[in-house]
């Protein structure tokens, strides 16, 4: 199952289902975020794909104080809200 950790890094804890397991996990999880706002979503692919920190994703988004990451935040709820079901189904599987 991918997960995210205390740094708010993005991480896989599969054990026993191989890349092709992984490789699902990573296209369902740019499936869904591709469904997320434009702002919501830019700031998931810098933070995730670009590694940025949250200092400079707001730099980038031209915004102010903590406005990256609590969008990280809450775009990282819609995420796991929306594999909720999909989630259950891998974690019987490990």
């Amino acid at each position: 199952m991918a997960d995210f950790n205390s740094n708010r890094r993005f991480y896989h804890r599969i054990s026993g289902f191989g890349e092709y397991i992984e490789r699902m996990e990573k296209v369902e999880i740019f499936r869904l975020m591709h469904q997320l706002d434009n702002m919501t979503k830019e700031v998931m692919y810098l933070r995730l794909a670009g590694d940025l920190q949250f200092s400079e994703i707001t730099d980038i988004m031209g915004k102010t104080g903590n406005w990256a990451r609590v969008t990280y935040y809450r775009g990282k709820q819609k995420l796991m809200k929306g594999r909720k079901e999909w989630s259950v189904i891998f974690q019987k599987r490990a």
